[in-house]
């Protein structure tokens, strides 16, 4: 006998979409008050630090919803690859600002572009969380 689908929503699913959808927003209200701080010093080329820290945070946390919705499609191998290319790229991009000046004009404000980035997402994540009830169990249908 086939089992007759779920007659609840695919909260788990929904709640996920929601919480990333407000995390990224944070992150990037974090990353333009950033790109602003350094915009205040003055210097092009801290502005630009800035924002290329804070763009390259923002793709790679909003990178996490191709591996979220990979893993619900059971295709593990594809999660698993876009998520190993996305910390290799960040570290090649790291290892290049710290060999070619990451203590330069650029290098702090591109430093702090990714920190402020990454701790806007934390806060969007806990303001999600708080805002949200999320069942840690999805309930099923009673036959």
């Amino acid at each position: 006998m086939l089992d007759e689908p779920s007659r609840y929503a695919d909260t788990t699913s929904t709640l996920l979409s929601r919480m990333l959808r407000t995390a990224l927003l944070w992150a990037l209200g974090s990353g333009i008050l950033a790109v602003a701080g350094w915009a205040l010093a003055g210097h092009p080329v801290q502005v630009a630090g800035a924002a290329g820290g804070a763009g390259l945070a923002l793709v790679f946390l909003a990178g996490g919803r191709s591996v979220q919705v990979l893993a619900r499609t059971r295709n593990l191998g594809a999660a698993m690859t876009v998520f190993l290319t996305q910390l290799l790229v960040l570290g090649v991009v790291g290892g290049l600002i710290a060999q070619h000046g990451g203590a330069g004009r650029w290098g702090m404000p591109a430093a702090t572009g990714v920190l402020t980035v990454a701790l806007g997402w934390t806060a969007g994540v806990v303001v999600a969380g708080r805002r949200r009830n999320q069942p840690i169990y999805e309930r099923r249908a009673q036959e």
